[in-house]
């Protein structure tokens, strides 16, 4: 078993009041032709110092909108000192924005209240949010189980990339391990910002949530909690 180390980046859901999927099969047009998913963060809490960074996304299921990132965003490894407990974020949370990354001053969407409160091992949350923008397009999770061998897609920033919007990683399932989808990348990068970053099958459906990093002795591969985890905290 790989030990990895977290991402240093976001994890959560939210739920938005105007959001829904793009109807047109972006997954299959080149790369650089896919809509903005990807997100990043602002987050304040209170008594705590702001951090803005990681990655997060929509997702959307029976006409329920939500945003995902990871736990630890809450943490101590993005800043957040002291670390914010689950079942205490929707008591701190002071202000909480998502964006499309290098675009600080697009029309955010702002996080209201945490859903998964209960303290959990797994890495994510679950969080309401509200929106005006519909120019962000919203993931559908993928119902179906993943599989060993099965392409997925990892999309995401280096942390020192300060231009990048959103960049597509190609990789392979490896293993499966209980709610964890461990996969190897084609390529090696340099994951620090991709905590909360999506993870999509072929057909453009979200299949995880980017949580950590296995680099070590020439082996590279990432950690994503199961979508099947987050469908639960959905209406």
């Amino acid at each position: 078993m790989k030990w990895p180390v977290l991402l240093y980046s976001v994890l959560a859901i939210f739920i938005l009041s105007c959001a829904s999927p793009k109807t047109e099969n972006w997954w299959n047009k080149p790369q650089n032709e896919w809509p903005q998913i990807l997100l990043s963060n602002s987050i304040e809490f209170k008594n705590r110092p702001s951090v803005s960074g990681a990655s997060a996304f929509l997702l959307y299921h029976n006409n329920d909108t939500v945003v995902c990132t990871a736990r630890h965003l809450v943490e101590k490894p993005i800043g957040i000192i002291p670390s914010v407990p689950q079942d205490s974020v929707n008591i701190l949370l002071k202000d909480w924005k998502l964006f499309p990354r290098a675009t600080p001053d697009f029309d955010s969407i702002k996080i209201t209240k945490l859903r998964n409160t209960s303290p959990s091992p797994f890495d994510f949350l679950v969080f309401e949010a509200k929106t005006t923008n519909t120019g962000i397009t919203a993931l559908k999770p993928a119902l179906d189980s993943v599989h060993e061998n099965d392409v997925i897609y990892i999309l995401g920033c280096e942390r020192s990339d300060a231009a990048c919007k959103q960049n597509v990683y190609k990789a392979k399932v490896r293993w499966i391990v209980d709610s964890q989808i461990i996969v190897e990348p084609e390529s090696k990068f340099k994951a620090a910002g991709f905590s909360g970053a999506p993870a999509i099958n072929e057909s453009g459906e979200a299949i995880g949530i980017a949580t950590a990093v296995y680099n070590e002795k020439g082996e590279f591969y990432l950690y994503l909690e199961s979508i099947h985890q987050v469908l639960p905290y959905l209406k």
